[in-house]
């Protein structure tokens, strides 16, 4: 069930990173976010994989800074206590955590494991593609 008017979304850094540095499906959904039409949700530990794995690719301090405001100052800061324990990764497992505790309306990723779900508790678990036919 949509929480609010403008949906509030996870987004996993395999889209986040796909999107930022190949475009396709996850560069609308991280163009959908810039223009405030979803509120994503991040938590410390996905702040810090989202910027430590788009420092492997892109060595622009400018670029690195720029995303850095935009994690801080467009998104709503969450702070999970880790206690789920529904994926085989600990890496899948943070992620539930930071959509249950946000009360996310959707977590949008490529990860079969997580796909596999469908949804977790009130979160629906989609890819990019499903996000953009469906979710605004």
């Amino acid at each position: 069930m949509i929480s609010s008017i403008r949906p509030l979304v996870v987004l996993d850094t395999n889209v986040f990173i796909s999107g930022l540095l190949w475009g396709g499906n996850p560069k609308k959904v991280i163009e959908q976010w810039l223009e405030e039409e979803y509120t994503f949700a991040i938590s410390p530990y996905l702040a810090h994989e989202i910027l430590t794995t788009y420092m492997r690719f892109e060595n622009s301090p400018e670029n690195i800074e720029k995303l850095t405001l935009y994690l801080t100052t467009k998104t709503r800061r969450v702070h999970p206590k880790r206690k789920v324990t529904v994926c085989r990764d600990p890496k899948d497992n943070q992620i539930l955590d930071l959509c249950l505790a946000s009360g996310a309306d959707y977590l949008i990723t490529g990860d079969k494991d997580l796909l596999t779900l469908k949804h977790y508790k009130q979160t629906i678990i989609v890819t990019p593609a499903q996000f953009l036919k469906s979710a605004l």
